[in-house]
């Protein structure tokens, strides 16, 4: 159920990834279609999205990143097999970058911190909901089998993050919503997007 995945896959919102990378031992292409199976990390110009590409590849996926820009340290060569330098807020772009993959872990958004958050709200809103939306339905149109979807601790309610008595944050404070800015808006609805899109179709969504 894509209310309910896995500890493999951690809890529903994924602030988890960078908390706590989950155990990768038994992770190996063999059993998620085979050695050579094309994935698609975006994002993979960033941080996580790149580290989570040199995994893949060294797992024995074949690994293709899409970015608007390439990454700042690393050589495309070191963690990927094919760089696609590409503007996911058009559907074409996100359609050519999921072409031929089996699963799609989504890390690609509009940030650069919290001072950039904050005075940029009604950009990130727009870029993170067209490429958010377009990675979703490109995957599903192209036939992924499964979908990964990073998003963030902003999704959680900002009086509970806000207050000090609080002992930390659970899932259920996500709910009823009250997301800190409009990039924890954008990754709350899509997150919910994700388990539609889970429960409509043949795509596994986490």
């Amino acid at each position: 159920s894509p209310q309910r995945p896995d500890a493999r896959w951690g809890p529903r919102s994924t602030c988890w990834l960078i908390a706590s990378m989950p155990d990768l031992s038994n992770f190996r292409a063999e059993n998620w279609g085979g050695r050579g199976t094309k994935v698609l990390v975006t994002g993979g110009g960033g941080f996580i999205g790149a580290w989570l590409a040199k995994k893949l590849r060294e797992l024995g996926f074949y690994v293709v990143i899409a970015d608007w820009k390439r990454h700042q340290f690393f050589d495309a060569a070191d963690i990927c097999h094919e760089f696609l330098q590409l503007d996911l807020r058009k559907l074409e772009n996100a359609m050519m970058a999921c072409e031929g993959v089996k699963h799609v872990f989504n890390l690609a958004a509009d940030m650069g911190g919290m001072g950039f958050i904050e005075s940029n709200q009604s950009v990130l809103i727009y870029n993170n909901t067209m490429l958010s939306s377009n990675v979703l339905e490109a995957a599903r149109s192209c036939g992924a089998k499964r979908y990964f979807y990073s998003s963030t601790a902003c999704v959680y309610n900002e009086a509970k993050q806000m207050d000090p008595e609080n002992p930390g944050l659970v899932e259920t404070d996500a709910w009823p919503a009250r997301p800190q800015d409009t990039y924890g808006l954008e990754k709350l609805y899509h997150e919910e997007m994700a388990m539609a899109y889970a429960s409509d179709f043949d795509m596994e969504c986490r």
